[in-house]
């Protein structure tokens, strides 16, 4: 597993035909729904589908990164070129939640559509973090379990369960993704 979107799995046609159906009613209010057509549930899907298809390992790194051992190790080794520092943590569990939104612009105009609330939890039974020039460099994830559900204003659009995770047997530094998507109507 390498992306959010596969961890909550609404890549495949079926995922993606339920997905529509739980978006197109929670469209239907919306003033931007009447200029955008038919379609628009569809293309929210596809904006969706873009906003999550971010590095499982991306989120966690960011995760780790705030640990307090891991923090110090930063600060330590951050006006070191040199310093290396590996921190082994036990089980533990991350959750993760980010806010993103998907957009219309009608005529240059921008319609907020949706607020998302993406919500992913990850436990690990162990992991490595490895810090140098006071950054989180890689991280040697141990074996995990997860979930992840996608929802907007309290409606669940998606949901899973995982009893095995599978990320990179290491995770090295990763930019964040863009947390805007923006549709233009066809």
């Amino acid at each position: 597993m390498k992306t959010v979107a596969e961890l909550l799995d609404i890549e495949g046609a079926a995922a993606r035909r339920a997905l529509v159906s739980r978006v197109g009613p929670v469209l239907a209010g919306s003033p931007a729904a009447v200029l955008a057509g038919p379609s628009l549930a569809a293309q929210v899907v596809d904006a969706i589908s873009s906003l999550v298809r971010v590095p499982v390992g991306s989120l966690a790194l960011v995760a780790w990164g705030r640990y307090r051992t891991v923090a110090a190790a930063c600060r330590e080794t951050a006006d070191c070129t040199d310093a290396r520092r590996v921190i082994s943590l036990r089980e533990h569990t991350m959750s993760i939640t980010q806010s993103p939104t998907v957009e219309l612009d009608i005529g240059g105009t921008s319609h907020r559509l949706l607020e998302l609330t993406l919500a992913v939890t990850l436990r690990f039974t162990a992991a490595e973090v490895v810090v140098s020039s006071g950054r989180v460099q890689e991280v040697r994830p141990g074996p995990a379990v997860g979930s992840a559900t996608l929802s907007t204003g309290g409606i669940e659009l998606a949901r899973r369960d995982l009893a095995a995770v599978t990320l990179p047997g290491s995770i090295h530094l990763a930019t964040a993704e863009a947390s805007t998507s923006v549709l233009q109507p066809s």
